[in-house]
């Protein structure tokens, strides 16, 4: 079982509710189990750190960097950081705020490569990919999907083409 710091509910749930832009882009793709069909839980406590994203059946965690991460001591505590969650078994997955923001395709195949497709989670579980996009665009019903199509005969009720 990996620490947990009760102290840090509190904060994890004010920084669920005040996500950065990038974080949020994720978030939408990340909770509609869009990679492999894999749960993410986000700003979740692990120790005394709380994680982006984070993927307990692959141990996974996905941190979105914003500019400040990249000077100063933030570049120390980030590696300290990592290296604490590597000694617990986790693979830390760094990604720019700018990658989510503009090449979120990439950032999907960049997270998928980090998770292997090898055999099924558990007995009769098997891994399949979910497209990227959802199979309506938006606020789109299968009845409106399919109304630019040419109707079957065989559908039942329909009495064009007879």
């Amino acid at each position: 079982m990996l620490p947990y710091n009760k102290k840090l509910k509190k904060l994890a749930q004010q920084l669920r509710d005040n996500m950065t832009d990038a974080e949020n882009h994720l978030w939408w793709k990340l909770r509609t189990k869009q990679i492999n069909g894999l749960v993410f839980y986000r700003q979740k406590p692990i120790g005394e750190y709380i994680l982006d994203f984070y993927c307990p059946k692959e141990k996974l965690a996905i941190e979105i960097d914003g500019s400040y991460h990249f000077a100063g001591d933030r570049v120390e505590y980030d590696q300290i950081r990592d290296e604490y969650l590597n000694s617990l078994g986790l693979r830390v997955l760094r990604i720019t705020n700018a990658e989510v923001l503009e090449n979120m395709k990439g950032v999907m195949e960049k997270i998928e490569t980090e998770i292997p497709l090898g055999p099924p989670f558990s007995k009769g579980e098997t891994r399949t990919k979910i497209p990227l996009s959802p199979p309506f665009s938006k606020g789109e019903t299968k009845k409106e999907k399919n109304k630019h199509m040419k109707a079957s005969p065989f559908v039942k009720g329909n009495r064009e083409g007879f």
